[in-house]
């Protein structure tokens, strides 16, 4: 029965049909093409620091959704099947995020990843005080919109601004695969290296990075602030 929540996305396959517009081609002058072909898009200076960003993120976020089956089983609080709402909630809470990110970041600026990586922290809280079903939920969904406010904001940053880099587009997608294929393995290190046998302290470590990186970028959107108006 949980997976009749995937029919959520057939409306959005029709809505897509009806309301996105086609983009139209546009034929380019010989001018412009030897323009366009001679123009080579530079790196951000900071790419190598966006790349380990994601890793990190991405691969505490696919923690969660790997290893909230067997918290909840262990807990003695769900099954495999009541887990599968866990990772519902989080699509919903992805959808949520992804509408909001144009609004939030206008209203924000960089500091929405200060606010990105307090939703995933607060996530990780929820889920590892919880031993109920709907708590659990709430923080899945809440590690939806953490994650789809921080995923938009780093291709943005790594775009310069909608310049359109496909080199760095492509560094950060690698980033964030080869973290999500590693996260299983992470997760088990993690768990060997710090001797962690309760899977819910494996969730407080989660919480504890996420914290560590909101007071990080909190700091340096400080210091740009302060470079910026001396």
């Amino acid at each position: 029965m949980s997976f009749w929540a995937y029919l959520i996305t057939i409306p959005a396959l029709i809505m897509f049909a009806l309301f996105v517009p086609k983009i139209p081609k546009t034929e380019l002058t010989t001018g412009s093409k030897v323009k366009g072909s001679t123009k080579k898009s530079k790196l951000p200076n900071a790419i190598f620091g966006y790349m380990i960003l994601t890793f990190i993120v991405i691969t505490f976020y696919m923690i969660m959704g790997i290893k909230v089956p067997t918290l909840m089983v262990n807990a003695g609080y769900g099954t495999a099947t009541s887990a599968s709402y866990v990772i519902l909630g989080l699509s919903l809470g992805a959808m949520l995020g992804g509408i909001l990110f144009g609004r939030v970041f206008t209203w924000l600026k960089d500091y929405i990843l200060v606010a990105a990586f307090l939703s995933l922290g607060l996530a990780m809280f929820l889920i590892a005080i919880s031993n109920t079903t709907w708590l659990t939920v709430l923080g899945g969904f809440l590690t939806g919109i953490g994650a789809r406010l921080f995923f938009p904001w780093i291709l943005n940053a790594v775009n310069l601004g909608g310049s359109g880099n496909i080199m760095a587009t492509s560094l950060i997608l690698i980033a964030y695969n080869l973290a999500g294929s590693l996260s299983p393995y992470t997760a088990l290190l993690i768990q060997n290296v710090l001797h962690i046998d309760n899977i819910r302290n494996l969730f407080w470590i989660n919480m504890i990075v996420f914290v560590i990186l909101a007071v990080v970028m909190s700091l340096v959107n400080k210091l740009k602030n302060v470079r910026t108006t001396d």
